[in-house]
């Protein structure tokens, strides 16, 4: 090849000389490259492929049940809702155990009265019910709750009432959960926050609200009414049923006797005993208490005695203090929707001293402390008792009973600190 001379190649089809660079041939008009070049084979890409396609598949095998139910938040403004998931439905409602009926259904609101200066607490009451039967599906639904907590939001004016974190109270059988809510007379309104967070995700807001209004409080004493007999004090509580005024009321007792029955049927108040010369106010009657509109009854420092029958018949809640049970044929009955709370009190000679037969109630008070059974048949009988709180009798004296504690029930009982003669 001389130099300057342009270097040629041949034609791939007729084989005519051609420019190095030529990509037709000038002759025959053939393209000088092939069309269709041998690509490589590359395996790897393949099995790169197929393994991608494995792993989708096993990330939608894993998150498409999530991706199918996305979780949802349910900002109720009242107090219950209709509940679906995968399982089935549930009514959920707040409501607040003023009645028995109360706890059937939700509560928007309650409204409660306290004397001034003084504090209370009643609990927020969280149910799961069958939307169509009414069942009590408490458990199967807790099953599916991660947490739950509750606020209070004071309205415009009002004092912040102090909350408890929800639990599972057994003395209040119908609820699922349950908060106490501590409370002052001059509170006012506070709205109740109920906030659950759900196993899928979920999340579930219920509200109600509780109202507390300063409650007058009066007293009455035989310095200014008749009390030395059992028809004075009859007619001073036929007065008072009569007073339609919301108040509550304390009757402060001469050292004297009262023969007769009483019955406490329209409204609880508190009957306080004295002592003078030795003598304490004594009751020789039976006493029924059967209401706890406005306040919950209480007897304070009272001898009630008798012979036969029952003592002191309860199916509200009740509070004894300071008193003497003696010589009845049973005591003390907590009779259907009753909790009877007894504090530093004697129970002598009764064939029962102090006999439990409630299946429900909206009051617990499971401490019985300081109290004497001396000398009964049967001490404490607890036939039925609500839920299944256990029951202690801290520095309480069991002696000379026949039997201390009838438990058929076997109720849940703590005597550590009890003491047994």
């Amino acid at each position: 090849m001389n130099k300057g001379v342009i270097p040629l190649k041949t034609c791939i089809h007729c084989g005519a000389d051609l420019p190095e660079d030529a990509n037709l041939c000038l002759n025959c008009g053939t393209p000088q490259s092939d069309p269709h070049p041998i690509r490589p084979y590359r395996p790897w890409r393949r099995r790169a492929f197929f393994l991608l396609l494995v792993c989708a598949l096993l990330l939608a095998v894993l998150f498409l049940p999530r991706l199918l139910h996305l979780p949802k938040s349910f900002e109720m403004r009242g107090p219950e809702l209709t509940y679906t998931d995968r399982d089935g439905s549930y009514l959920l409602y707040l409501t607040w155990p003023i009645s028995r009926s109360a706890l059937s259904e939700p509560t928007d609101s309650a409204d409660l009265q306290l004397p001034g200066g003084e504090e209370s607490a009643i609990p927020s009451l969280l149910c799961v019910r069958d939307p169509d039967t009414g069942e009590n599906l408490a458990d199967a639904f807790l099953q599916k709750l991660v947490h739950s907590y509750i606020r209070s939001e004071a309205h415009d004016g009002s004092g912040q009432m102090n909350v408890s974190s929800p639990i599972r109270n057994e003395a209040l059988p119908d609820a699922a959960l349950a908060a106490d809510i501590t409370y002052r007379a001059t509170d006012g309104t506070n709205d109740i926050v109920w906030t659950l967070e759900m196993l899928n995700g979920d999340r579930i807001t219920l509200r109600h609200s509780l109202t507390v209004d300063v409650l007058p409080h009066v007293t009455y004493s035989s310095k200014e009414v008749p009390l030395e007999s059992m028809d004075d004090l009859q007619a001073l509580l036929s007065e008072i049923a009569a007073d339609d005024m919301d108040k509550t009321v304390t009757i402060y007792l001469p050292a004297v006797d009262y023969e007769g029955d009483l019955t406490f049927g329209d409204r609880g108040l508190e009957l306080v005993g004295t002592s003078e010369n030795g003598h304490q106010t004594t009751i020789y009657g039976h006493l029924t208490f059967n209401s706890r509109e406005v306040q919950s009854p209480a007897l304070r420092n009272i001898v009630i005695d008798g012979h036969e029958g029952v003592g002191i018949t309860s199916s509200t809640a009740l509070q004894l203090y300071y008193c003497s049970i003696q010589g009845w044929d049973t005591g003390v009955l907590a009779s259907e929707g009753a909790w009877v709370g007894i504090h530093d009190s004697l129970f002598e000679d009764n064939r029962i001293g102090f006999q439990f037969d409630s299946s429900g109630s909206s009051m617990a008070d499971a401490e019985y402390e300081g109290n004497r059974f001396l000398n009964n048949e049967i001490a404490v009988s607890l036939l039925s008792v609500p839920g299944s709180l256990k029951l202690s009798f801290p520095k309480t004296l069991f002696s000379g009973n026949g039997t201390d504690i009838s438990n058929p029930g076997g109720n849940p009982v703590d005597t550590q600190d009890t003491v047994f003669k």
